[in-house]
């Protein structure tokens, strides 16, 4: 069926999980709702390498787990990291275990969401990672600081280095790596929540990022030990920029 040119002008998504039922469902939300067109929606790796490759979408959104195999979800998301392609990422996991979601990153994931998460968070994901961001929640980014922390991967690096921070921007960084949100931060600077969302914009341009996720991986791993060493809760809720 031709689509009308309004149609042609939506970002398109492949829609890839482990039940026809389940893609279906999804796929009418995110037409609805989040204003992008769904080009197929497979339910196995072998049919959604296949949707991938044929339509060239701008996302892919994909359970971890399809129908043809457990972790099946994953591999197709490296394959198609792997490939070079422009198609972006997004991980739709079922439960909120530490491994399924570094799993989903080191896959090439640039967001992970939750099937709890509401279809507003959908779209705002969508619409993040596909202008370029990261989309992640605190909780799995407290997983993420941590893994890279305990392997000391060079993705770390001192920000001092390309500019210099204020002291101000320096302690903000340091609540950002333990995923405190600009009200906590706020709150604990005793600084304005718009004002903190002025200096994480400028800490965003210093460093060349794009999101405030970026920013708390590239701090130094102490920096999220002392905070979370101090008994501060990691909210519920999203890091996207």
């Amino acid at each position: 069926m031709d689509v009308d040119t309004a149609d042609r002008k939506k970002p398109t998504v492949v829609v890839a999980l482990a039940t026809q039922m389940d893609c279906q469902l999804l796929a009418d939300v995110i037409e609805r709702q989040c204003r992008f067109q769904v080009a197929a929606c497979p339910i196995n790796s072998t049919s959604a390498l296949c949707a991938i490759q044929q339509n060239r979408p701008d996302l892919v959104l994909i359970s971890p787990c399809l129908e043809d195999a457990t972790r099946s979800g994953l591999q197709v998301a490296k394959a198609v990291h792997a490939s070079g392609t422009n198609s972006r990422i997004v991980v739709l996991i079922g439960t909120e275990e530490r491994e399924i979601v570094l799993e989903s990153f080191r896959c090439g994931a640039r967001g992970v969401l939750t099937v709890n998460d509401s279809s507003q968070d959908l779209c705002k994901c969508m619409a993040a990672v596909l202008r370029g961001d990261i989309w992640v929640r605190s909780t799995h980014l407290a997983y993420l600081v941590e893994a890279v922390a305990q392997t000391g991967a060079s993705v770390f690096f001192d920000l001092r280095n390309r500019r210099a921070l204020t002291q101000c921007e320096d302690e903000i960084l340091h609540c950002l790596a333990a995923g405190l949100t600009n009200r906590q931060i706020g709150s604990r600077l005793k600084v304005p929540e718009n004002q903190i969302r002025k200096y994480i914009s400028g800490m965003l341009q210093k460093a060349g990022m794009s999101s405030r996720a970026e920013l708390a991986l590239h701090a130094p791993p102490r920096w999220s030990r002392s905070i979370k060493d101090e008994g501060s809760n990691v909210p519920e809720q999203e890091l996207g920029s």
